[in-house]
């Protein structure tokens, strides 16, 4: 895959998922590369408060996730990303209706298991922006997830896919670069491929970037 240079266009809003935010955000130099290549696709950066819940509680029982937890909370308290509280559903019934969609369309095994949660929230906070006419893209990689928001029509990316917005902004310059820096996320989580079996391997480096 090469990244081809495109019109600067942003979404409006990126809401994250925890899977990324504690995978990036648990090392200083990964954490600056997620920040700064968000800031480069989009204006507002959002986290649902169940995907924060979900990270403060990875991070009390994984000593790996503490700097995470501190990062993410200071990113929120200088207002460098939003957090989406969830309405009681009583009270907020455009909200209701999202996330009643959300859970008579997930699988029974992601309704059932309550690590889905944060996913689940984050699709219906997605769901009801769009509905609001905001261009809202979601950062998912867990693939369950991925096929809920398709099903919502929610746009999603990954984060192998955050890797090649990084070499298109300048960010990542070289291929052994690139290398080593997804090895810093990839042992994180079980679910993300070794370098070698994505995209990222093939991807073509001008010859003088190719080291």
């Amino acid at each position: 895959m090469t990244v081809e240079p495109g019109p600067d266009e942003k979404s409006d809003l990126i809401v994250l998922d925890a899977g990324p935010i504690l995978n990036f955000m648990s090392r200083h130099e990964t954490c600056t590369l997620y920040l700064n290549t968000l800031k480069h696709m989009t204006g507002t950066v959002a986290v649902p408060d169940a995907v924060l819940d979900e990270v403060n509680h990875k991070a009390a029982r994984d000593r790996r996730f503490t700097l995470c937890q501190r990062k993410l909370q200071g990113i929120l308290s200088s207002g460098h990303a939003k957090k989406l509280e969830t309405p009681a559903r009583v009270d907020d019934e455009d909200y209701a209706f999202h996330w009643t969609w959300v859970t008579n369309a997930c699988s029974p095994s992601m309704l059932q298991s309550g690590k889905h949660r944060g996913e689940m929230v984050l699709i219906a906070h997605a769901r009801l922006l769009i509905s609001r006419g905001y261009d809202v893209v979601a950062m998912i990689d867990d693939q369950d997830a991925i096929k809920l928001a398709h099903k919502a029509q929610v746009p999603t990316f990954t984060t192998v896919d955050l890797f090649f917005e990084s070499i298109s902004a300048g960010l990542i310059s070289t291929r052994a670069e690139l290398r080593r820096l997804y090895g810093l996320v990839q042992p994180n989580d079980d679910g993300l491929l070794p370098f070698e079996r994505t995209e990222l391997e093939h991807f073509s480096w001008p010859a003088t970037k190719a080291a």
